[in-house]
């Protein structure tokens, strides 16, 4: 049986030298003769140390008063860590995530598939859409997992206005 963690963190920006994790989620998938099983979750908030600003309250829906309480940085990569173990990690652009982890003293190396990779050779066999619709913003309807503090809103997506693709 192979175990994956599919894992998803927010941040305060896209660098992980200057910007601050304030949220990780994450779940245990394994997968088994007769099919995929989700399995145990891990989600926590993450005091960023600093505002985390309207920009990014708008686009995860994460407001710095959901932050009060929430674990440092160090002290949520830990937590995660013994979650995860040596599974292997799972996500769009992965390494993303991975990168602000290992930032924040997660064990560099992790073993990785990445969704973003088959999609991008996909863009590239395919080309770019031809409803010349890649640039117009969508809501998905939020996750099923509620985050820690019971919230869940939408995620910005960028799909077809056609609904057929992203």
């Amino acid at each position: 049986m192979q175990e994956l963690i599919a894992v998803d963190l927010e941040t305060t920006g896209f660098d992980p030298e200057t910007d601050r994790i304030i949220e990780i989620g994450a779940v245990r998938v394994r997968l088994t003769a007769d099919g995929v099983e989700a399995g145990e979750r891990f989600s926590t908030f993450v005091d960023p140390g600093r505002d985390i600003g309207t920009v990014i309250t708008r686009l995860t829906g994460i407001r710095d008063g959901d932050l009060i309480g929430a674990p440092t940085a160090a002290d949520a990569v830990a937590r995660f860590a013994a979650f995860a173990g040596d599974a292997v990690f799972v996500g769009h652009n992965v390494g993303f995530d991975l990168a602000f982890l290992e930032q924040n003293g997660f064990a560099p190396g992790a073993q990785r598939l990445d969704t973003a990779d088959p999609s991008r050779r996909s863009r590239r066999a395919h080309g770019p859409c031809r409803h010349r619709c890649s640039k117009r913003p969508a809501r998905t309807p939020p996750s099923s997992a509620p985050r820690p503090n019971g919230s869940s809103p939408t995620r910005p997506l960028t799909r077809c206005a056609t609904g057929g693709h992203r």
